[in-house]
């Protein structure tokens, strides 16, 4: 799927299993970077600390100024995870609108990787 982050189109993920965003270090400027850092225990069981980046994403399941982890190279440019207002569906906006003239929303195509289950 498609997102906008800080004005420019990047693919997206929409990962129900994750408790924080994620973005690819490659997409954004300095000047994005907050100034602190944070520890997350990765799959498996290491701890790595992660830069903090503070982007204005556009997607069809969060709009809006978001942090995000800065990752070397995940497996889309922006991942959402859970933190924030997070909708588990895609937002009305982005969905079909035979009278919109918006290419993005023309043929919407969502993803969603599920990454734990509640059991």
């Amino acid at each position: 799927m498609q997102a906008e982050i800080n004005g420019r189109e990047f693919s997206c993920l929409r990962d129900t299993g994750s408790n924080v965003h994620a973005i690819s270090k490659n997409k954004i400027a300095e000047s994005d970077y907050i100034s602190y850092s944070a520890k997350y225990r990765l799959f498996d069981g290491s701890v790595k600390d992660f830069s903090i980046a503070r982007i204005h994403a556009e997607t069809p399941f969060v709009t809006g100024v978001l942090e995000a982890l800065v990752v070397e190279d995940p497996i889309a440019h922006l991942i959402i995870g859970n933190h924030g207002k997070v909708s588990g569906s895609p937002l009305k906006e982005w969905l079909h609108d035979s009278n919109s003239n918006n290419d993005r929303k023309e043929q919407p195509r969502y993803a969603n990787a599920v990454t734990r289950t509640d059991s």
